[in-house]
């Protein structure tokens, strides 16, 4: 992978932000939208790739559409220690259910986002690896009961 490079140009933000939205576009439709060459598609998208701006290309599963879910955002408090937000992190973070971690400042370190099928995978799985968390001083959990916008397109480029 190359050192990234210090900007993009209007060529590769429209290039990114088209692929956001359908990274199964036919890149000749690409070029005809971006008002490029083929070629010039081919060029970009291959040295993004090689640059690590373009980290993959993935779909977005409406997972309500195939089985019952649970979601839940949980706000954390930890104590306070050397290496604890870190440790914290690195519990978390191989959880499949877990697919958010933010860490926040205010009144909370970390905002926490989890999907599960059910309440009950949720305990078992997540809630119990907090439970057995000493970092934690205080956390509150957040069911959602209805998603109104997930949209991850980045709109700045």
């Amino acid at each position: 992978m190359n050192e990234r490079r210090s900007f993009l140009d209007e060529i590769d933000k429209r290039i990114l932000f088209e692929l956001q939205k359908n990274c199964q576009i036919p890149r000749i439709k690409l070029a005809e939208m971006v008002k490029v060459s083929l070629s010039t598609i081919n060029y970009r998208i291959k040295r993004l790739e090689q640059e690590g701006i373009i980290q993959g290309y993935h779909a977005n599963i409406d997972l309500s559409q195939i089985q019952n879910e649970f979601n839940i955002c949980l706000l954390v408090k930890l104590k306070i220690h050397p290496n604890s937000m870190k440790e914290f992190s690195d519990a978390l973070s191989p959880l499949p259910e877990v697919w958010g971690i933010y860490e926040t400042l205010g009144t909370k370190n970390f905002v926490i986002f989890a999907k599960t099928p059910n309440q009950q995978v949720f305990m078992e799985k997540v809630h119990q690896e907090l439970l057995n968390s000493h970092l934690i001083e205080d956390m509150e959990e957040l069911v959602i009961t209805q998603i109104v916008k997930e949209d991850h397109f980045h709109r700045f480029l």
